[in-house]
């Protein structure tokens, strides 16, 4: 999967409507166009591999503090060519 960078920054604008860094409160986003995904370690300390959520992380360009957007939801991917 590639990141439509350019749709999920339109996405973003409209559904965000110009949000802040809770942290800092600047408004200097940037987004990552790959696609990252937490592992899940269950009890037995093994990795679920199993439920994989595809996660566009975008981050703050002045404190660092990093949201995770789900690509799928906003439907901001597209097959790798």
């Amino acid at each position: 999967m590639i990141v439509d960078t350019d749709k999920l920054a339109k996405e973003l604008e409209k559904r965000w409507k110009n949000i802040p860094c809770p942290f800092c409160e600047d408004h200097n986003w940037r987004i990552d166009p790959k696609i990252v995904t937490p592992i899940e370690v269950g009890n037995n300390k093994r990795l679920n591999l199993e439920k994989i959520q595809p996660l566009i992380p975008v981050t703050c360009g002045c404190c660092g503090y990093t949201a995770f957007i789900n690509a799928l939801v906003l439907g901001c991917v597209r097959e790798g060519e």
